[in-house]
């Protein structure tokens, strides 16, 4: 029996041990698994206060993007405001601001002079001795024109040619033409001022009395005065005092273009500008550049202003020293009143 209890007692004694070791290697593994579950709650939790902490750096974030978003949005409208305020005051500046102007050319050219090349002629006049003497005339109003006193003073007998007006019967040796030829009334000369050298002249009623050694042709050739051009009469003055540098043209017949042949001569066309005004009447006729020859006479003297051509006054013709010549433009404001 002692020896069968010692028996048993080893085995219980090594199961016990068994158990032992069971229960703590059981218990060893336990805590190592609740070790592990901690470490892993701890990383969770660290993970989640993480996500957290990131999620909370995200809305702020995202808060401060919509914050400066709105902000934007804010000064896009003060902007726009303000713009819009901008573009209403150009706008009212573009609708209060004068209108551009193109300018006009101050240039006289031949379009403007075409419908006056016309109204002048060249008068011819005889002395006592029958010495023939030439000048210009412009036609001022039915009947009438207009010319410098020297051309008309002690002359016996004068006659007005416009080449323009033309007589195809009457032939003169080497051509197959005539220009009409009008016969001046010298005895209703108007001369408004002494001082002036300008005169009124009218048209003879009956050229049949004019002795036919002054006129050259017959009475019956005598073209009817209507049939003129009398639009200067009618046109714009130009300023009461003009403008220095203001273009200019003198319409006449200067002594180098008349042909003592019984024909009419070449008109001329002399442009420049006012280069100052004379002193000796009134101070306010002009000294012109453009050429002013003996003949030109009583001519024509075109101004433009403001881009319109406008009647400017008659040149007169004065010799300086030998051989040069000074043009005078009188003042048409003084010729007709």
């Amino acid at each position: 029996m002692k020896n069968q209890k010692g028996f048993i007692q080893i085995p219980l004694l090594i199961a016990i041990i068994a158990g032992v070791l069971v229960l703590g290697g059981g218990g060893y593994f336990g805590v190592k698994q609740y070790q592990s579950y901690q470490v892993e709650k701890v990383k969770e939790k660290k993970i989640l206060q993480e996500k957290e902490k990131g999620a909370q750096v995200t809305a702020e974030t995202q808060q401060k993007a919509l914050e400066q978003a709105q902000a934007e949005i804010e000064k896009l409208k003060q902007d726009s405001e303000s713009a819009k305020v901008k573009q209403q005051q150009l706008e009212q500046t573009i609708k209060s601001a004068p209108k551009p102007v193109t300018p006009t050319s101050q240039d006289i050219s031949s379009a403007d002079l075409q419908p006056y090349l016309n109204t002048i002629g060249v008068i011819s006049c005889f002395d006592a001795d029958s010495n023939r003497y030439y000048g210009t005339g412009v036609l001022l109003k039915s009947g009438e024109l207009m010319t410098n006193w020297h051309v008309v003073n002690g002359m016996n007998a004068c006659y007005f040619v416009n080449d323009k007006f033309i007589n195809p019967k009457y032939e003169v040796t080497g051509m197959n033409y005539r220009a009409g030829a009008y016969i001046l009334d010298l005895q209703r000369i108007e001369r408004p001022d002494g001082k002036l050298d300008f005169v009124i002249v009218p048209f003879h009623k009956n050229p049949s009395d004019i002795p036919q050694k002054y006129y050259g042709a017959p009475a019956d050739e005598y073209l009817e005065v209507g049939q003129l051009n009398y639009k200067v009469g009618s046109m714009s003055k130009c300023s009461t005092k003009v403008a220095v540098g203001t273009s200019i043209a003198i319409l006449g017949y200067p002594a180098s273009s008349i042909n003592l042949a019984e024909t009419a001569p070449p008109q001329s066309v002399t442009t420049g500008i006012v280069s100052g005004y004379d002193a000796s009447y009134k101070s306010n006729n002009y000294l012109v550049s453009a050429k002013v020859d003996h003949g030109n006479s009583g001519g024509l003297a075109l101004g433009k202003e403001n881009g319109k051509i406008c009647l400017l006054g008659i040149p007169t013709w004065v010799v300086v020293g030998q051989v040069e010549s000074a043009g005078i433009v009188q003042n048409i404001h003084y010729l007709l009143k």
